[in-house]
């Protein structure tokens, strides 16, 4: 999967730009058409607001082999792939004024030690 192409849908959801509260789902539909064959891996969508799902989709195959699609209950070990997702989540947080990158993380997780 081209991850220019899933930062930029990453972040157009984060601004608000592709769901509002009514999900258009067939906007994500389309961009995520071309991963959905059933001979090709693919990938899961799932977006929260408010603390709910607004929308969640498989596309594509989780095991071309096994036959077995995605799904949004499947399964990802995401490792060191998730950390620029939750950085650019920070900056978007920051520039929006939900958080300055000047405090002290323990202000937002004050169990972590010092």
């Amino acid at each position: 999967m081209r991850v220019g192409l899933v930062a930029e849908l990453f972040l157009a959801v984060m601004c608000g730009t592709v769901l509002g509260e009514d999900a258009d789902h067939a906007k994500v539909d389309q961009v995520f058409a071309a991963y959905n064959p059933a001979n090709s891996p693919g990938c899961a969508v799932g977006v929260i607001r408010n603390g709910r799902f607004v929308y969640r989709k498989g596309y594509g195959m989780g095991s071309i082999e096994l036959g077995v699609p995605l799904s949004p209950s499947s399964v990802f070990y995401m490792g060191s792939v998730s950390k620029q997702f939750t950085a650019a989540s920070v900056v978007l947080a920051a520039e929006q004024g939900y958080l300055s990158l000047d405090d002290d993380v323990r202000k937002y997780i004050p169990e972590l030690p010092d």
